[in-house]
């Protein structure tokens, strides 16, 4: 019996092993990148290699277009003795993709022919290569060569870099070498300090500091640093999206005035990137905060980064010169650090880099509007006068629930960049010259010259087919996004799908009538060619809030009111330096102590902390206080502070949960806590579609009118089932009545009891007539409670 018993387990072990050898997928790899980038109209060879599952030694594959349809078929043959296969193409310019019936996948192809000419500097793009093998680097930058490109971004933090002082990983000095091999500059990148230098770089730990602490030892490390990399360098930038760190702008530009001095000691000859700087409801003030505390000083260019549609892209740009106008730097250079469409990663991710890849390529459609975008997006900033543009970005890289990548989880192209690389063959070398004046529903229409082409570009956004109408333009030649030559319906127009047209037009034969040139952006662009280098500063001397530990602040100001002025005055040179500070305060407070000389000597290599007190108060909802050196050598420092005035605030019954109701993607469970004496909100997503969970409060208007208010203050805890909560965001959001919403972000909660302060747009809340107070959750089963809500008013 016992051995009927085994036989019958043996006979189920090896039906399992059979049964899981007859059902593993059939999977097929790339065995290089650089295949997929071809001549047209030439005989090629495409290798695929068989990674798992069985497949017949010939494979029939079909080839697809630009907009997804078959064009044609192909059969790779295996090799022998060997699990790769191959079979040769030749194709016509422009993007197709090799489908393979029986595995499922694509491969994206381009053809185009290389580069030739003088690369335009303007054309960039967003590579992070640093962590991947020497091959895979070095094939993608001769990628990035044959498309004409000559300059990268490599994202990379310092923490990783230098995790202890004098340790630097190899990894990331190897990208600059690489660059060097193959004609490359790149923009290099300093930010996430290592706590070595004071700097605590990860967001979800306590004591968390995105900028250096002590700025001397930053010498010997930006020594080392230049030494290694500055022969490959374009630029230096300081820092990356610094308004979503929750941090006043004075904290920031110490790290970028120090970075400013330390280039000139090491004589890096290479322009230094203040930024960059999203745009949103957040960076508006923050950017003219950082612009009162000196930062167009410091700086030669001005990154910012755009998420936006193509059609904002003006606006964006013409907000920033605004910003700008009052300084000498008006028109000083801009560039476009990121910016790019992202597709559905097709899955629900728990966190924002973690968890499966999810989708390995694009859908069609999602592709077709990624490549509209990041195409079109270059075509407004090169017409707006920008002077440097990178996509974001190159590599497949899951991020939260989307999905960046230009390439593949092959490493393959997509639609994106194919249409990327076109757009860097015809439109290099020229300049915008104005607008069509062309009948038709095209939300931009472009023109651009070098004097001897000119090129129309028509941009509809819709990436269903449509018809595209050159009317009486004397049009040579109409290509798709990709770089596919076009040819015309029976009415004369174009029918594609890809929500934009190049139209190359006849030399000599454009009627001037049919150009506007007084546009917007050729007033933009105007300003950016008249621009003439102005010096940046570079001074050892700086001035810094001595409030850096504390941590009741977020992007505009410090939320609380200060016992005295504390300031660090740090002198970075070997030389004593001379300084004149001197405390400026609103009206209402007045200084009553401080140094007890107007001018002051520090020590080389120093850092002195200045106290000032001061009597009487300021009865604004917010004030600031400065400190500028009189003797010229260092820039104000600006500090923004919030005077929450509790004779001034009401909390209506935003304490009463029965007030509060359900409003999140899932269920949701509202009730009165007593031992917390808080608001108990609880959230299941299970089988939900979103990840977001907002109770929301019905204002009694006019009784509970907001207007006027300019603050809310509440505390608030949350966890996980498992106790370790994390939440990609989490907002304070208002509502008017059949007008959306505006939300307004905070620090997210922790498992402790921990108060948050919310700036309100003062002035502009008369008509609001809801609130609500939440997150999002990556897991499906989530608590939170709220207690003290309390909203502040200027009177």
């Amino acid at each position: 019996m016992k051995l009927l018993h085994a036989i019958q387990l043996s006979g189920v072990a090896l039906a399992l092993s059979f049964s899981v050898e007859a059902v593993e997928a059939v999977h097929f790899e790339s065995p290089g990148l650089t295949q997929w980038y071809v001549t047209p109209d030439q005989t090629t060879t495409v290798t695929l290699r068989l990674k798992s599952g069985s497949a017949p030694e010939q494979l029939d594959c079909s080839l697809l277009d630009y907009g997804g349809s078959k064009t044609g078929s192909v059969t790779l043959t295996r090799l022998p003795d060997s699990k790769q296969y191959q079979g040769t193409l030749q194709l016509s310019r422009g993007f197709h993709e090799l489908e393979l019936p029986l595995s499922g996948q694509r491969f994206g192809i381009v053809a185009l022919k290389p580069f030739s000419g003088t690369p335009d500097p303007f054309f960039r793009i967003q590579s992070d290569l640093y962590s991947h093998a020497n091959k895979t680097r070095l094939d993608s930058y001769r990628v990035f060569h044959r498309a004409g490109i000559r300059n990268i971004r490599e994202f990379h933090g310092w923490d990783r870099e230098e995790p202890k002082e004098g340790q630097w990983d190899p990894r990331y000095d190897q990208v600059y070498r690489d660059a060097e091999k193959t004609g490359l500059k790149v923009l290099s990148y300093l930010s996430y300090p290592p706590a070595w230098i004071g700097g605590q770089p990860n967001e979800g730990k306590s004591g968390w500091q995105p900028y250096p602490l002590d700025l001397l030892k930053m010498s010997v490390s930006m020594k080392t640093r230049f030494q290694n990399r500055k022969a490959a360098m374009d630029g230096f930038q300081v820092d990356n999206e610094m308004e979503l760190k929750a941090l006043p702008a004075n904290e920031y530009i110490p790290m970028l005035a120090a970075t400013s001095w330390y280039m000139a000691q090491n004589e890096v000859d290479v322009p230094l990137v203040g930024g960059a700087i999203a745009y949103h409801s957040k960076s508006h003030a923050f950017f003219q905060d950082c612009i009162e505390n000196g930062f167009l000083e410091f700086v030669d260019v001005v990154a910012f980064h755009h998420y936006r549609s193509p059609e904002e892209m003006e606006q964006h740009i013409r907000t920033r010169r605004d910003q700008m106008k009052n300084s000498a730097k008006h028109g000083l250079p801009i560039w476009i650090t990121e910016c790019g469409k992202a597709w559905d990663r097709g899955i629900h991710a728990k966190s924002v880099w973690d968890g499966p890849p999810g989708a390995h390529r694009a859908k069609v459609g999602e592709d077709l509007l990624s490549a509209c975008w990041i195409s079109m997006l270059g075509v407004e900033a090169k017409a707006c006068g920008v002077a440097g543009f990178y996509p974001y970005r190159y590599l497949f890289r899951p991020e939260k629930n989307s999905n960046f990548g230009m390439i593949d989880y092959y490493q393959t192209p997509m639609r994106s960049l194919a249409a990327y690389f076109f757009s860097i063959q015809l439109l290099s070398g020229k300049h915008y010259i104005g607008d069509l004046k062309l009948a038709g529903e095209y939300s931009r229409k472009r023109l651009f010259s070098d004097g001897k082409e000119t090129v129309a570009v028509l941009y509809s956004g819709k990436t269903g087919t449509i018809a595209y109408h050159p009317g009486s333009l004397p049009v040579q030649n109409a290509y798709g996004a990709d770089g596919r030559s076009l040819a015309r319906a029976k009415d004369g127009s174009y029918h594609i799908p890809d929500g934009m047209i190049y139209l190359v037009l006849k030399p000599g034969e454009l009627s001037a009538s049919l150009v506007n040139t007084q546009t917007q952006a050729a007033r933009l662009r105007e300003l950016a060619d008249s621009y003439r280098p102005v010096p940046r500063k570079i001074s050892p001397l700086i001035y810094r809030s001595a409030l850096y530990e504390e941590h009741r602040k977020n992007t505009l100001s410090y939320l609380f009111t200060p016992k005295a002025i504390e300031v660090d005055l740090f002198n970075l040179s070997g030389k004593p330096q001379t300084t004149e500070p001197e405390l400026i305060l609103p009206e209402g407070m007045q200084t009553a102590s401080g140094p007890a000389k107007r001018s002051l000597t520090l020590p080389p290599y120093s850092c002195t902390r200045m106290t000032w007190n001061y009597t009487g108060e300021s009865r604004l909802p917010y004030f600031a206080v400065k400190v500028i050196d009189r003797a010229g050598a260092a820039v104000p420092l600006t500090m923004k502070f919030l005077n929450l005035r509790k004779q001034n605030s009401q909390t209506f019954e935003l304490n009463s949960a029965v007030r509060w109701k359900e409003n999140c993607a899932g269920k949701m469970t509202i009730r009165q806590d007593p031992a917390e004496n808080a608001i108990h909100v609880h959230t299941d997503f299970t089988d939900a579609k979103g990840d977001w969970s907002y109770p929301e409060y019905r204002l009694n208007l006019p009784k509970e009118s907001l207007e006027h208010a300019y603050a809310v203050s509440f505390e608030i805890k949350a966890k996980h089932p498992d106790g370790n909560p994390y939440f990609p965001y989490s907002y304070f959001q208002i509502s008017r009545e059949k007008k959306g919403y505006e939300q307004f972000s905070y620090k997210r909660p922790t498992a402790k009891w921990e108060e948050r302060v919310v700036l309100l747009p003062a002035g502009k809340l008369k008509d609001v007539s809801k609130v609500r107070i939440g997150m999002g959750s990556r897991e499906k089963v989530f608590d939170f409670w709220i207690r003290n809500i309390r909203i502040y008013f200027q009177q």
